[in-house]
């Protein structure tokens, strides 16, 4: 009783907190800790040993024993269905397929190269490093949080929601200071977990909000009415420069904004702060070749470039160090000396051109020895280079005298610029601690620093400070947000729970690894992609060497092929009206083979019959050709473009390769059988044309090194060989013709057919020396004799068609395939909510294979055609039997549609279970044009305007058990009932008579006795 009320408790409490965070984060807490797991195992045992002590059970205990097993049976089911089951997400783009399922949690991925001499881990193979599979099970919230209460949770009930705190907290796999990993010398401890953050990628960074002047745009009447101030967003980071001394806090940025630039840099001293607000000109004070200003000990030296260069050392304020001017650069570049470190170079000017980027290179000297050197731009301060070595700071000012306001407004050196930096607060003791940096400002508007000072952090437009004075408008800017950093690097910001959404986490981990000696502590991104896949050294990836030794480390999302490839048709959303809320999202997909792109079929002759050839090497076969056994097909696949060939009486035996130097996107493989030769198109550079060419490839059968024998001026389509006339036919869609060159390449005609119209594919046929052609333009299979070259036709379409590939049989057959889309199928799932659809019509098939015999009287083809034929192409005829060969699309599954409330089921083609795919969510849309376009969308996608779509699946291994066990339950207490001796049984009377009517046997014996 006391475990059942504990599991009722427990089931209660999983209720409230789904209803409250949601079901990821019940499932971590609750389902799937360590003391829910305890209570359901103990309670397995309750229930076991309930009907086992009562062995040996008597027959009307049957109900009993039969209920007792199928509530064992039905917890058994929910193990494994928690052990074996899969509940995760698969993102796919529109047009763009993917097999990866991922669900919601991580495991550190460690690489260790004890030898990086022999082999750089970069290109070494997986196997050449140890690598370390450390499961993290973090949580589903930021670690802090169980230090602060959970006090930024963003759910509906917060009050109800920190009740459940304790039990949180207890349910914690992994936790801070724990060591993840510690063998040969490699250790790796976890120091701090975000479950979500903003990920920066440099840091520090400011984000600003400057105003636009009020304007006025024109209404939907006409009329012109005014806009009130705007504000637009101004982000500037510090970017981190490896290996580069003198940029010990990294380089600047800067963006030109209203009325001028602005700049951001950091100081990582309250010295260097100090500098910067110090270290400005008094007006009219600036020499010709400007002016530059250093800061040491709370002292400011004034030095005039022009009086100074190449002088003798000078003193600097407030310190034992002395100063000398060593170069001055009216205009200036960055180089970097003998490839390592950056220094600034001058470039050379023409006689009285103005300068466009004035700098001036300091030495700072400690008697006679040189200690430091600063290099200072005035137009560039965020490029600086000061002195770290001496502590000493400075900057470079120059005047460039009166400007038209027109000048001014077309940008151009000598503007007003704003200055910003990340510095350290007045009186801090600790100068890296984050709470201990500021956003400063100095306002320079070319002649003097007419403002500076501190900017408030998190601020809104009511603390807002003057920015760019303009002739009509003085603009005005605060700062939104600083993301501090004592270095420049990147780092998370963390997000509380419930902020981004269930898709949007980005999680982040804290660790310290260690190899050897060297210890390293740093922020890592969750990875979410394959493990291999994407990796961004400094984000998703770190690496620390020691030596020869060589450790990376990575964090990637658990993932995981679903055994098959869901493809996005299309993503469909409809809003509710006046709103942007999704009323119904929906996705139509296919379900293709995860490891071919396109399968091999064949038809056997004088048979509607067609199969799959399973041959494991042709993943995307493009082009097919029979010679014997041995069958050839040009293979376009992700490893690369080659040329295979399989012996089809060999089954057992892979494929080999014949060659991988096909040229860039070879097609229309031709076996030239009396030739021995191979033949096909394909495209080549040229230095003469200065782009890729078409060209004709020409291989031996056996193998060998390809060549080119002739080149195209247009592209050509389709490609038949006549070796024994020496001559190579093409369409040419330029020309709305059939051309055709000598197979030695010595002599081309173009238009050798001319009026063809657009030829998609040509074959020959031998043994009448004829040419058969699919023209797309007129929908109909053309023809030609090879002696007096005329156009005729022998079948013409009497509606749409799209003849594409076609081949000729040695017995006259003329087959050609017929890629148009098949009609709307009426009884679909998708349409069976249009009520202007006719039911009782069959779905109109269009995708087939047509067949024409030549030498038959029939003059209408026949048709082959499978429910999965799709996009067929590379006809080819199996000269020893004359079947038919071609490729199409790896289809598994055709025209599903998905939607909110409409999953759809699919067993697994690999391993055979049933998995169940829901429509959970979407992103988007993402638009062309737009950063978010440029950053999420795939690069081959040319839309638009771009969609992607995130499917649930799931699969439950316990679900026939379960169903057993509920069946065992049900007929156990239907049993009980049955037997009323279970729950009624009769009662002993102490009236004789009576006993002795009921059980006048026994009452005999007792007498008796």
């Amino acid at each position: 009783m006391v475990l059942l009320s504990l599991m009722a408790i427990s089931l209660i409490f999983a209720t409230f907190v789904e209803a409250t965070f949601n079901t990821d984060v019940v499932q971590f807490y609750v389902y799937q800790s360590w003391w829910f797991g305890l209570i359901y195992g103990l309670l397995a045992v309750n229930i076991f040993c309930a009907a086992a002590i009562r062995y040996p059970w008597k027959r009307y205990q049957t109900g009993f024993v039969i209920t007792h097993i199928g509530l064992l049976m039905l917890l058994l089911s929910g193990a494994i269905s928690r052990s074996k089951g899969i509940d995760a997400q698969v993102h796919v783009w529109e047009h763009d397929s993917s097999e990866l399922a991922f669900d919601n949690s991580y495991y550190f991925d460690l690489r260790v190269d004890n030898d990086t001499k022999t082999i750089p881990m970069a290109i070494a193979d997986a196997g050449e490093a140890e690598r370390h599979m450390i499961e993290f099970q973090p949580g589903m919230f930021n670690w802090s949080s169980y230090d602060d209460g959970f006090s930024k949770w963003k759910v509906a009930e917060p009050e109800l929601a920190r009740w459940f705190t304790p039990v949180f907290y207890i349910s914690m796999r992994n936790r801070a200071g724990n060591v993840m990993y510690n063998q040969d010398g490699v250790k790796l401890e976890v120091l701090d977990y975000y479950a979500d953050c903003n990920w920066w990628d440099n840091t520090p960074t400011v984000q600003l909000m400057m105003s636009m002047p009020k304007t006025t745009e024109r209404a939907e009447d006409g009329t012109m009415k005014a806009v009130g101030e705007q504000w637009i967003p101004i982000r500037l980071s510090v970017f981190k420069a490896t290996q580069q001394p003198k940029y010990k806090f990294g380089i600047g940025d800067s963006q030109r904004s209203g009325g001028g630039n602005m700049t951001f840099h950091m100081a990582g001293s309250r010295a260097a702060t100090e500098a910067f607000l110090k270290c400005v000109p008094e007006e009219g004070s600036i020499g010709e070749s400007g002016q530059a200003i250093l800061y040491v000990g709370g002292k400011t030296t004034v030095i005039d470039v022009k009086e100074q260069l190449e002088k003798d050392p000078q003193p600097i304020e407030g310190s034992k160090l002395k100063y000398q001017v060593k170069a001055y650069y009216p205009t200036a570049q960055l180089d970097q000396v003998d490839g390592q470190e950056f220094a600034w170079v001058e470039v050379p000017e023409a006689e009285g051109a103005e300068p466009r980027n004035p700098t001036v290179v300091i030495d700072i000297l400690d008697g006679d020895q040189k200690v430091d050197q600063l290099t200072l731009l005035a137009n560039m301060p965020q490029m600086n280079m000061q002195g770290f070595a001496s502590d000493v700071f400075g900057h470079f000012w120059y005047d460039y005298g009166e400007k038209s306001t027109e000048e001014l407004m077309r940008g151009g050196e000598g503007g007003s610029r704003i200055d910003l930096i990340q510095g350290v607060v007045e009186g801090t003791s600790d100068p890296d601690n984050p709470g201990a940096k500021r956003v400063y400002y100095r306002y320079w508007n070319r002649k003097k620093v007419v403002a500076s000072g501190e900017l408030k952090d998190d601020a809104t437009e009511v603390d807002a400070v003057e920015a760019f004075k303009m002739p009509f408008a003085t603009l005005r800017m605060y700062v939104k947000s600083l993301v501090a950093a004592s270095e420049p690097k990147a780092q998370p910001v963390p997000v509380a729970f419930g902020v981004s959404g269930p898709m949007g986490n980005t999680p982040a981990v804290k660790v310290r690894l260690t190899v050897d000696d060297k210890s390293e502590v740093f922020w890592l991104r969750a990875h979410m992609n394959e493990p291999d896949v994407g990796l961004d050294d400094g984000s998703t990836l770190h690496t620390l060497k020691v030596g020869d030794r060589e450790v990376k480390l990575s964090m990637p999302i658990k993932s995981y092929p679903i055994g098959f490839r869901i493809h996005l048709d299309q993503f469909e959303r409809r809003l509710d009206p006046g709103t942007s809320q999704p009323s119904h999202y929906s996705s139509d997909v296919q379900y293709l083979d995860r490891q071919h792109d396109r399968y091999i079929m064949a038809s056997l002759v004088g048979s509607d019959k067609i199969e799959h050839m399973d041959i494991a090497e042709a993943r995307n076969p493009v082009s097919l050709g029979m010679a014997g056994t041995m069958l050839y097909w040009i293979d376009d696949s992700d490893s690369g473009q080659k040329i295979l060939v399989k012996d089809l009486s060999k089954p057992d035996e892979p494929a080999s390769e014949l060659t991988t130097r096909t040229g860039k996107n070879p097609r229309n493989l031709v076996v030239d059988t009396t030739g021995n030769k191979l033949w096909w198109l394909a495209k080549q550079p040229s230095r003469l044309a200065r782009s890729d060419v078409d060209v004709l490839m020409e291989a031996d059968m056996v193998g060998g090194s390809p060549k080119a024998v002739a080149m195209f001026d247009r592209a050509p389509r389709g490609l038949a060989v006549d070796s024994a006339g020496g001559w190579a036919y093409f369409g040419n869609p330029a020309g709305k013709s059939v051309g055709r060159v000598k197979t030695d390449g010595s002599e081309m005609e173009a238009n050798w057919l001319a009026g063809t119209g657009l030829v998609a594919d040509v074959a020959l046929y031998p043994a009448k020396k004829r040419l058969y052609f699919t023209d797309v333009l007129n929908n109909a299979i053309g023809q030609s004799s090879l002696d007096e070259p005329r156009v005729s036709y022998v079948y013409t379409y009497s509606k749409d068609g799209h003849p594409n590939s076609l081949v000729v049989s040695d017995k006259g057959l003329l087959y050609w395939s017929d890629d148009t889309p098949n009609g709307l199928d009426p009884n679909a799932r998708k349409q069976l909510g249009d009520p202007s659809l006719d039911r009782s019509k069959p779905q109109e098939i269009n995708t087939v294979i047509r067949v024409l015999d030549l030498e038959g009287k029939d003059k209408e083809p026949k048709t082959l055609h499978t429910d999965l034929l799709s996009k067929p192409d590379g006809l080819a005829i199996d000269p020893a039997s004359g079947d038919l060969l071609f490729t199409q699309t790896a289809l598994l599954k055709r025209d599903v549609w998905i939607t909110m409330n409409a999953p759809d089921d699919f067993t697994e083609p690999a391993g055979g279970r049933d998995l169940r795919i829901f429509q959970e969510s979407f992103e988007g849309p993402y638009l062309a044009g737009t950063p978010q376009y440029r950053e999420f969308v795939p690069e081959r996608s040319n839309d638009s305007e771009v969609y992607k779509s995130v499917f649930s699946v799931n699969y439950d291994p316990g679900t026939a058990l379960r169903y057993w066990g509920c069946l065992f339950v049900i007929g156990g207490i239907a049993c009980m009932f049955y037997m009323r001796a279970y729950f009624f049984k009769t009662k002993r009377s102490s009236d004789p008579q009576a006993r002795a009517k009921a059980h006048p046997a026994k009452i005999q014996t007792e007498v008796v006795s």
